[in-house]
C-alpha cells in the first residue's frame, strides 16, 4: 500500500508541477525568462533548464532500469549506504528547505547564453516523459531497486526514492523561480 501511495503522490506532484510552471511562466517574454539580478543567480530560464537537465540524466537510468539494462556498480550492493543518502538527497531538494543554498554538479548545470522560450514546450514533454516512467516502472517490482546517481556512482538509492526527489527537486526550482518573477525591474515586466 505504501508503494501505491508513492506512486499516487509522484503522479499528482509532476501534475501539479505541470500546471505551475505553465500557468506561471507561460507568458514570460524571452528577456523575461533569461533575467537574472546578479551573474551567479540562475535565470528563471536556467532553472526550468536544469531541471530538464537533471531529469535526462535520471531518465537514462529509469530507461536502463525498465530494459533490465541497468548494470549496478559496487555501491548499489552496499546496504547500509542507500538509505543514508536516501535521506541526504531529500532534504537537499526538500522545498520547505530552501534556505540552504546547494551547489549542483557540473553535468546539471544550465547552460550560460540565452535560454529560447521553447525550454517551456521541453519542460512539459520532460514531465509528461517523467510521468510515464512513474506509471511504468512497476512499483512491487522496482520500487526497492537501488540505482546511483548519474552525477555520483557513490551516491545511492531506491528508485522510488530517485522518482519522489525528482518531484520535489522541481517545486524546489519553481519556487526558486517565483522568488525571481517577484523581484523583476520594471523595465523587464
Amino acid at each position: 500500500m505504501e508503494k501505491l501511495k508513492l506512486t499516487t503522490k509522484c503522479l499528482v506532484g509532476v501534475e501539479k508541477n505541470k500546471v505551475l510552471y505553465f500557468n506561471d511562466f507561460n507568458s514570460l517574454s524571452e528577456a523575461e525568462l533569461n533575467w537574472k539580478p546578479e551573474k551567479k543567480v540562475w535565470s528563471i530560464g536556467q532553472n526550468i533548464e536544469h531541471v530538464i537537465k537533471v531529469n535526462k540524466q535520471y531518465f537514462k537510468i529509469l530507461e536502463a532500469v525498465l530494459t533490465q539494462t541497468y548494470a549496478s556498480g559496487f555501491m548499489t550492493k552496499q546496504p547500509f549506504m542507500h538509505k543514508t543518502w536516501a535521506k541526504v538527497l531529500i532534504n537537499a531538494v526538500d522545498p520547505k528547505k530552501r534556505s540552504k543554498k546547494i551547489k549542483t554538479f557540473k553535468l546539471f548545470e544550465p547552460q550560460q547564453s540565452k535560454i529560447s522560450r521553447s525550454v517551456l514546450t521541453d519542460f512539459l514533454n520532460n514531465q509528461e516523459a517523467l510521468r510515464k516512467y512513474v506509471l511504468e516502472l512497476d512499483y512491487a517490482k522496482y520500487h526497492d531497486k537501488i540505482i546511483a546517481s548519474p552525477a555520483s556512482k557513490m551516491f545511492t538509492f531506491s528508485l522510488g526514492t530517485a522518482l519522489e526527489m525528482l518531484v520535489m527537486h522541481t517545486k524546489r526550482h519553481y519556487l526558486q523561480a517565483m522568488d525571481l518573477k517577484k523581484v523583476f525591474p520594471s523595465q523587464v515586466k
